[in-house]
């Protein structure tokens, strides 16, 4: 794939893939870091716990 690039944007791609690549392992890790709590989201949603009390206030 990279002897389709020309030469002078190759610059431009290797910065695009390391934004990429970062943003994605930081995500990956946030998850990971957050595991537990974003099980239980929907746990808290169907009984109305914490923020989501909001939703039945009618």
């Amino acid at each position: 794939m990279l002897i389709f690039v020309p030469w002078r944007r190759l610059n431009a791609i290797a910065w695009f893939a390391l934004v990429v690549g970062s943003v994605l392992f930081i995500a990956g890790l946030g998850i990971g870091v957050f595991r537990e709590r974003l099980l239980a989201l929907p746990e808290m949603v169907r009984q109305r716990q914490g923020i989501f009390r909001v939703l039945d206030w009618r």
